[in-house]
């Protein structure tokens, strides 16, 4: 028998013996060494029949610095896309894929440095991109609106302040990347024997650096690059969405390991929002500075019945007060300590103060029933208080309703996959998010409302003129109770928008003083513990949204890997289910076997129960 020509494992033949044993041993080689060498003898023999590649010193330190800024991949496409087809001088002055490849190979131990440089560069011209484009499209929008001229083209190219938070945003990824790298593997360097001399010489250090929260903490500090961003309402913002969302996670964190256990059946996210309405309606009302563009627009346009807008029959030669103008007399009103309503068709000499004689249009044809100069302004048409808020609820319940479906209904193209496999349970998800959040919405829009009229029939005039408008935004905020188990991400969005109006308020009134950088500041501790408790339980980090970005800056990819272990879970259940069910089914019948998988089933629908209730 002739010896095999092209393998590096020799067999171990006895010729004397070949004729009587024709099949011959082999001697197996089950060291790590011995495979590794001869995968490298295999390498080195077939690289050695390969051409050799060579690269000019210019093309390879082009090659060099090209890897810090687009991948193989992504240089393959270019060049087969766009290189190729330019003109012969660019084409041939342009490095090869194999040359790029060859390069990279060789130079590249470990791509991790690149990768961060790479993903910085990325995330940087995405950010860039989508900032000028958003303030170039709602630019154009609103020159339309208000008839003037568009913005230039050249600001959805470039914007300075745009730029910077792009820079920041990059700066960031690179720097928590590169600073949970190092050390994380200082950490797992120090717990090699080898480092004893040093664990022994520098005990403090080594208990620092060995802390399981040290990657995480270290990695924080990249936080600070938050600060090349320009010192705007977007800045204070992120720091404040940051921190809303490390409070959550630790939440979470907490309850996973049983502190909640014994809580009550009202206890829940929901509460959040009765503080937070109360907030809002004050500022709303008081310091219309403080207060969200956003939020007052909505408040204002979802409002009709309490805020009343020129009516169609009304002569436009005539002053009709504006919104703003609506809500900023009742702040006067209350100065006054709420005083009683005359009617000026019954008492034409009857007057109303200079400071409020822009709702004279509102007032004066007021019904003469009407008790307060605060009813008079809000319900001037209808005298009775509770008509006014079931009409409230009948125009605009199918105004909010219609709105929240479209934005479910939009919320879900993402996730078409899961619509068409199974389109009657998504159609009933949207159907009841938006009942439950619509009766949600509405119930604490109309009676921010009717509870100041409430309020005005229970107290005296003079008693709480200011505190009563955040006790009214408060009582209007238990309408949250409805849509307890599904509106938690409405309810820490509140809460966010809360926390930076009353800042806005304290900081108004010089009741506290602000610190240069604290949302810098701020934003570190808050990614500080973001990072701590995704480290320690990825699954207390709600949203896969979350966790990818949170795998992403450690330079693990946009990956999910809590639902992935989920999936290789279920697959594994899935396969003990089927064996088990077909040993017992071949022993004791069919009927135990449907029992047990019903018991399961319905175990795993409870979980799932008591997460969304969470």
């Amino acid at each position: 028998m002739s010896s095999p020509s092209r393998t590096t494992l020799k067999p171990i033949i006895d010729p004397a013996a070949d004729q009587e044993r024709p099949k011959p041993t082999l001697q197996r080689r089950s060291s790590a060494s011995s495979i590794s060498s001869t995968r490298s003898r295999r390498s080195s023999s077939s690289s050695s029949r390969r051409p050799k590649i060579v690269v000019s010193h210019n093309r390879r330190l082009l090659i060099l610095v090209l890897r810090y800024l687009i991948s193989q991949k992504e240089y393959a496409l270019l060049r087969k896309k766009v290189l190729i087809k330019a003109p012969a001088s660019i084409a041939s002055n342009t490095p090869t894929r194999a040359e790029f490849d060859a390069v990279v190979k060789v130079a590249t131990w470990d791509d991790f440095l690149p990768a961060s440089s790479r993903a910085g560069l990325r995330m940087f011209l995405l950010c860039n991109f989508f900032l000028n484009g958003y303030e170039y499209a709602a630019g154009r929008l609103r020159s339309r609106k208000e008839k003037s001229a568009p913005p230039p083209l050249r600001s959805a190219l470039f914007n300075y302040a745009n730029f910077l938070s792009s820079v920041s945003l990059s700066t960031l990824i690179v720097a928590h990347r590169l600073l949970y790298r190092f050390f994380y593997q200082l950490r797992s360097n120090l717990q090699l024997p080898e480092a004893q001399t040093f664990r022994t010489k520098y005990p403090k250090a080594s208990q620092l650096f060995l802390s399981p929260n040290s990657p995480s903490i270290a990695a924080s500090l990249a936080g600070f690059a938050l600060a090349i961003h320009p010192a705007t309402e977007r800045r204070v913002t992120i720091a404040v969405y940051t921190l809303v969302k490390a409070a959550e996670f630790i939440y979470n964190r907490y309850e996973d390991e049983g502190w909640f256990q014994n809580r009550p059946w009202w206890f829940g996210s929901w509460l959040l929002f009765p503080l937070t309405s109360g907030q809002l309606l004050y500022s709303f009302i008081f310091d219309r500075d403080c207060f969200p563009s956003e939020y007052s627009n909505f408040l204002t346009n979802y409002s009709a019945e309490y805020i009343h807008s020129r009516p169609i029959d009304y002569p436009p030669s005539l002053p009709w007060p504006s919104p703003t103008e609506i809500t900023d007399s009742l702040p006067k009103i209350a100065s006054f300590r709420f005083p009683p309503f005359t009617s000026p068709i019954l008492f034409p000499t009857s007057s109303l103060p200079l400071a409020l004689a822009s709702i004279s249009p509102i007032i004066s044809p007021a019904h003469p029933e009407i008790k307060s100069l605060q009813c008079a302004l809000l319900h001037p048409s209808e005298p009775s208080c509770l008509k006014t808020y079931i009409h409230y609820w009948a125009s605009e319940l199918p105004r909010i309703a219609k709105f929240l479906a479209a934005i479910y209904a939009v919320s879900w193209l993402p996730r078409y996959k899961k619509f068409l496999a199974d389109p009657i349970s998504a159609a009933k998800h949207i159907a009841q998010s938006t009942t439950f959040t619509s009766l949600f919405i509405t119930g604490s829009l109309g009676s921010s409302w009717a509870t100041l009229c409430l309020l005005h029939s229970f107290l005296p005039r003079s008693s709480l003129p200011k505190s009563r408008f955040f006790l009214a935004g408060m009582i209007a905020g238990l309408w949250a109770a409805v849509d307890k188990h599904n509106g938690r991400v409405n309810f820490l969005y509140a809460a966010r928008v809360g926390l930076l109006s009353c800042w806005k308020v304290l900081k108004k009134h010089r009741v506290v003083r602000g610190v240069r950088g604290g949302d810098v500041l701020l934003f570190v501790v808050a990614l500080g513990c973001v990072n701590t408790v995704y480290d320690r339980d990825p699954e207390a980090v709600s949203g896969g949204a979350a966790r990818r970005v949170l795998a992403s800056l450690r330079g693990r990819g946009l990956r999910d890997y809590v639902a992935e272990k989920r999936e290789r879970e279920k697959v594994k259940e899935a396969e003990e289910e089927s064996v088990s069910g077909s040993g017992e089914g071949s022993g004791s019948g069919s009927g135990s076997g449907s029992g047990s998988g019903s018991g399961s089933g319905s175990g795993e629908e409870r979980g799932e129960g008591e997460k969304k209730a969470v």
